[in-house]
C-alpha cells in the first residue's frame, strides 16, 4: 500500500516540472490494452504506472504496480521496460495465493511511418518477456510479441488506431494472434475518452473477445491520469476488470 503515497509525491513533483515542458501533451500507451504509434521524445523517459484487479471466474489478480518505462533513442524510436508486481488468489479449485514480480518484458516500438491525408501512421512494436521474476511466477522459457501498429487520426480531437500481431507465450508452442481497434476523443485538450475492442484467438481454442472504455485527463502537458474497465464479450458476468494510473514524462 505504500504505492499510494508515492504515486501522489510523485504527482506533485511533475507539476512544477510540467509548467516548464512542452505546450504538447504527454502520449501515454496506457490505459488500454492496444497501443498508439507515438514514440515518445528523443532522450526523454516516460513512466507509465497504475494498479488494477481482474476477476476471471475462479481467479482474482490484483496489480499493484504495473509499471513501463519508455525511452526516446531517436525521432523514430524507443526503448521499453515493463515489470509488474501481481497477486493472485484462486479460489477453485485448489485456494492458492501468491504474489511477487511477473517476468520483466523488453521491447521497443519503431516509427516507419508519420501517416498522410487516408494513410494512417505506422509503427512496429516487438517485445521479449524475459525469464526474470519472483519464483512463482517464473517462466520455463522466455516469450515474445510481434504486432504491428496503426493509427488515423481524422481530426485533431477523433483518432482511430488499430492493432494486428502475435503472441508467443512462455507456455503454448503456437503462437496466439492478436487484433484490436480502438477509437478515442478528446473532448478538451485535456479530457478524453476511448473504446476498444481486444481479441485473441488460438488454435484449438475458442476466441476470446474483450472490450474496454475509459477516461483520460491531462492536469498537466506532462502527466495524465487514467481509469478505466474491461469487460469479455462472452462472459461479461465471470470476467471483468477495473483499473487507474498515471503517466508522467519526467524528463
Amino acid at each position: 500500500m505504500k504505492f499510494f503515497p508515492t504515486l501522489f509525491l510523485l504527482l506533485a513533483l511533475a507539476l512544477p516540472a510540467a509548467a516548464q515542458g512542452t505546450e504538447d501533451f504527454v502520449s501515454a500507451d496506457r490505459p488500454g490494452m492496444s497501443t498508439g504509434t507515438d514514440i515518445v521524445p528523443r532522450h526523454a523517459l516516460q513512466w507509465e504506472t497504475g494498479l488494477s484487479f481482474l476477476r476471471d471466474d475462479g481467479l482474482r489478480s490484483f496489480n499493484w504496480n504495473n509499471s513501463l518505462l519508455r525511452f526516446g533513442l531517436c525521432p523514430w524510436m524507443e526503448l521499453r521496460l515493463e515489470a509488474n508486481l501481481t497477486q493472485e488468489r484462486q479460489t477453485r479449485p485448489a485456494e492458492i495465493d501468491i504474489f511477487g514480480l511477473e517476468p520483466l518484458s523488453l521491447g521497443t516500438k519503431i516509427r516507419i511511418w508519420e501517416g498522410d491525408g487516408p494513410l494512417p501512421a505506422i509503427a512496429v512494436l516487438c517485445n521479449a518477456v524475459l525469464p526474470v521474476s519472483s519464483p512463482a511466477f517464473r517462466p520455463d522459457k522466455p516469450g515474445a510479441s510481434l504486432t504491428l501498429l496503426g493509427e488515423h487520426s481524422f481530426t485533431d480531437a477523433f483518432c482511430v488506431g488499430w492493432n494486428l500481431g502475435s503472441i508467443w507465450d512462455r507456455i503454448d508452442t503456437e503462437p496466439a494472434g492478436y487484433a484490436a481497434l480502438c477509437v478515442s476523443y478528446g473532448f478538451t485538450g485535456r479530457l478524453g475518452a476511448f473504446v476498444e475492442s481486444n481479441n485473441f484467438f488460438r488454435k484449438g481454442d475458442a476466441p476470446q473477445y474483450l472490450v474496454e472504455g475509459g477516461v483520460t485527463f491531462h492536469p498537466s502537458p506532462r502527466v495524465q491520469l487514467d481509469v478505466y474497465g474491461d469487460l469479455s464479450a462472452s462472459a461479461f458476468k465471470s470476467w471483468y476488470g477495473v483499473g487507474a494510473g498515471i503517466t508522467w514524462l519526467i524528463f
